[in-house]
């Protein structure tokens, strides 16, 4: 950290006093302020945000295993994304 004065942690696993087992962004920076080097660290909780992202993607996953065609498109019709199985039908 003295010789790069930035450290970032993107998924840091912790445990909390409580016992509680966290995921945490770390960022950590050194700057001079009046002569003297200050260190800043930003811990942020992002527990819920990796929950979400292992449900996306299992969602995801189920939706591109699908046997059944599934796409999503915009309200003009224009399609965004298509699974494998409408790929297979539709060519």
């Amino acid at each position: 950290m003295q010789r790069e004065a930035y450290v970032r942690y993107d998924d840091l696993p912790l445990e909390t006093s409580a016992g509680k087992s966290i995921n945490v962004e770390f960022v950590s920076n050194v700057y001079q302020v009046n002569g003297g080097r200050v260190i800043q660290c930003n811990i942020r909780d992002i527990t819920k945000r990796k929950h979400a992202e292992a449900r996306l993607q299992l969602q995801s996953t189920a939706l591109e295993a699908a046997a059944n065609a599934i796409i999503i498109t915009d309200r003009s019709g224009v399609i965004s994304w298509a699974n494998s199985a409408f790929t297979r039908l539709t060519g």
